[in-house]
């Protein structure tokens, strides 16, 4: 934290600095930094969180899948050179803003998934959830580094893909450990409700065949219970903070090029 301090207070103090934090002063790279961040950070979380789950409770191999999460590449791929040709024409915060409402749209969707949930139930939203990847990357880069001057446009670049990336880092870390915690809390409360005084426990208890096996069936039961509601819950926060963000891209001022921006980015 101290050498952390001293580069910030260096690189703000420098004439020629490496690492150009004066560029957080232009509003409009600040707070698309921020978003970008954040929203990449959620995203990628979510990304990861998908798969562990299908591999870890649901039985799919690293190869189904894989071919469960691939549906949302598809979409970017013929969408985004779409985009990036007609973003001038529309305000780039709304494009950003239906980015955002499709993440948002879709992540409330997958919280409620259930254990019977089929392929193509968890393939049909990561399909849709392609149309906010392609209007999200684009726009959300031409808007943060609209305003910024030709020449330091290649600091401000590197800059916020750092932070980006540092952040999907932090997205693959955080989700994981949340994932873990609310499976351990989702655990703790089902086995509360075992005992011979919750009529729903009883009953099922009465329906085995083998009582020998009991025990390693409830355990296991509550387990794919417990991870399931720990996923849902995952992308339940996940469409919360998507929606958070639908808000804070009308932060930033509307550029005044957009377009000059964009080729910009692609230089």
């Amino acid at each position: 934290m101290l050498a952390l301090s001293l580069l910030v207070v260096w690189e703000l103090t420098d004439h020629h600095p490496v690492v150009d934090f004066h560029l957080f002063a232009e509003r409009n790279f600040l707070v698309g930094t921020v978003i970008l961040s954040i929203g990449y950070l959620v995203f990628f979380g979510n990304v990861v969180v998908l798969p562990l789950w299908l591999q870890t409770n649901m039985g799919y191999t690293a190869t189904w899948a894989g071919l469960a999460a691939a549906p949302i590449g598809l979409v970017p791929v013929f969408l985004s050179a779409v985009v990036g040709k007609n973003m001038h024409r529309v305000d780039l915060r709304a494009w950003a803003t239906f980015s955002f409402a499709v993440f948002a749209a879709v992540s409330f969707w997958n919280s409620h998934f259930n254990t019977d949930v089929t392929f193509g139930q968890i393939v049909l939203p990561r399909l849709l959830m392609g149309f906010g990847v392609a209007t999200f990357f684009v726009p959300l880069t031409s808007l943060t580094l609209s305003g910024i001057p030709h020449e330091l446009l290649p600091s401000a670049t590197g800059l916020s893909n750092f932070f980006r990336i540092l952040a999907g880092s932090f997205g693959t870390s955080l989700s994981i450990t949340l994932w873990d915690r609310r499976t351990d809390y989702h655990h703790s409360i089902l086995t509360t409700h075992l005992s011979a005084f919750d009529p729903g426990a009883t009953e099922a208890l009465a329906g085995l065949t083998d009582p020998a096996s009991t025990p390693a069936m409830l355990d296991r039961l509550i387990g794919q219970q417990a991870v399931l509601m720990a996923t849902n819950d995952i992308f339940w926060l996940s469409g919360c903070f998507f929606a958070s963000l639908m808000l804070l891209v009308w932060l930033a001022k509307p550029p005044a090029h957009p377009a000059g921006a964009a080729a910009a980015v692609a230089d």
